[in-house]
């Protein structure tokens, strides 16, 4: 029977918000697809909160919802097509990004890593 992988930073607490936020580094693949199946059960789950979430979001941030929405009907029209990220050359999961929100169609084509770093 293997050993379950002990993690152990030097100068951490166990299992105190640092430990876990070395762990969720150390485990990202995993700790990514676990927040995935958690976001979309949320809906199904809870879908008067989640409703909610996403109309205060959507209320806060009019002109971002206006913008993502005018892109994806551009994207199913054909007339914009995602390309690799500008930074990295990756292909998997591009994003769009906005520099300036009144122009929605100079969209810059990320992955998800170059986007947070953008951020």
């Amino acid at each position: 029977m293997p050993r379950k992988k002990i993690y152990d930073w030097p100068g951490v607490e166990y299992h105190s918000a640092e430990w876990w936020r070395l762990w969720r580094v150390a485990n990202a693949d995993k700790y990514g697809e676990y927040r995935r199946k958690y976001q979309r059960d949320a809906f199904k789950l809870k879908p008067k909160q989640e409703h909610d979430r996403r109309k205060k979001y959507a209320l806060k941030y009019p002109e971002k919802i206006k913008v993502y929405s005018i892109v994806s009907k551009v994207i199913k029209l054909g007339k914009l097509v995602r390309s690799a990220c500008v930074d990295c050359g990756s292909t998997t999961k591009i994003h769009g990004h906005h520099e300036d929100y009144t122009k929605p169609l100079e969209v810059i084509w990320l992955c998800p890593v170059c986007h947070k770093k953008r951020h």
